[in-house]
């Protein structure tokens, strides 16, 4: 071990999709997507291929900022040359049990502030990055009807494209900048 108690030549056992390490202290912008050549993270971002992941992450209340896509892996089967079964993919609903759905990553941080009262909105907010409109759509709409169902306020800070929210929690009639709260931590 060094002066600094540090191990030196350590390389993290705990990786992104991309091989890069996940940093253990700070905050962490995570990207959620299954593609790692044509839709990589932006650099400075956690890649995550899974809802799974992504979740996990979430719930170490580090996570500032996040992007979604919706369909992750296939949920198809492909032959051995490579080429798809027309009638099974067909059949088959986007995205899988391995990978789940980004809509489910909406979903829990909806359970975890509803269920649990544990609030985990990303303080920099939430994007959606998918190709499939009806699901970019559906996520949306869920994190538009937020204040329907909790003390929060939803902002659409949308630009370039890709939609993009802020959640703030509203106590005592104002509304909470948990941007503001994360860096006066």
């Amino acid at each position: 071990m060094s002066a600094e108690g540090t191990i030196p030549n350590y390389r993290s056992a705990l990786k992104d999709a991309l091989g890069q390490p996940i940093p253990l202290q700070g905050d962490l912008r995570v990207w959620l997507d299954d593609d790692l050549v044509d839709r990589r993270a932006p650099e400075g971002w956690v890649h995550v291929r899974t809802a799974r992941e992504a979740c996990l992450l979430l719930l170490g209340g580090r996570v500032v900022e996040l992007s979604l896509d919706n369909d992750l892996g296939d949920s198809y089967q492909r032959n051995i040359d490579g080429s798809i079964d027309e009638d099974e993919y067909n059949s088959c609903l986007p995205g899988d049990v391995e990978f789940g759905l980004g809509h489910q990553v909406v979903d829990f941080l909806e359970e975890m502030h509803g269920v649990e009262d544990q609030p985990l909105w990303p303080a920099a907010g939430i994007s959606i990055h998918s190709a499939n409109p009806e699901a970019r759509d559906a996520m949306c709409r869920a994190i538009e009807n937020l204040p329907n169902l909790f003390a929060v306020e939803v902002e659409d800070i949308t630009s370039g494209g890709q939609p993009h929210f802020k959640i703030r929690l509203i106590r005592g009639g104002l509304a909470f900048d948990l941007a503001r709260a994360a860096q006066s931590s």
